[in-house]
């Protein structure tokens, strides 16, 4: 059962038969780098596919082959295992948490302090009133000679 697109024609091919094809071509980079003793990366795992960064992505962001997703991810989890290893074992790891700051890891952290507020007991009018008044007594308390 494709998708609308398959079925229609349009758009690219995918580039790869099968989402085993494109996890066994990974695993080939990953034993060619282990013998090398080179790093494996995001770009060296799109070039040893044949394509490029984009395409890594593009493919894991496509709902309608969801097998194409996970192994894509699991490429991916791969390379970013071997930026932590090396962040650990490098005496300078900018490079390893660069590269996993590019993965959508963080080194801060968010906080969330939006307020509850209670709704108001004047309606629009009202308050329109009182911040009319308020802006006018701002001004009688800093104008000259206002006898207060």
């Amino acid at each position: 059962m494709g998708t609308e697109i398959e079925k229609r024609g349009v758009g690219h091919p995918l580039k790869f038969k099968s989402a085993r094809e494109l996890e066994k071509k990974g695993l080939v980079y990953f034993r060619e780098c282990k013998k090398r003793k080179e790093q494996i990366t995001i770009t060296g795992l799109a070039l040893a596919l044949g394509t490029n960064r984009q395409t890594l992505c593009n493919y894991e962001e496509n709902e309608g082959h969801p097998e194409y997703v996970d192994a894509i991810k699991k490429l991916k989890a791969t390379v970013e295992h071997a930026y932590e290893l090396s962040m650990w074992k490098a005496n300078n790891p900018a490079a390893g948490v660069f590269a996993l700051k590019n993965m959508g890891w963080t080194d801060r952290t968010d906080l969330d302090i939006t307020a509850k507020l209670r709704p108001s007991a004047y309606t629009e009018e009202e308050e329109a009133e009182l911040r009319e008044l308020a802006r006018l007594r701002a001004l009688k308390a800093i104008t000259p000679g206002s006898g207060e």
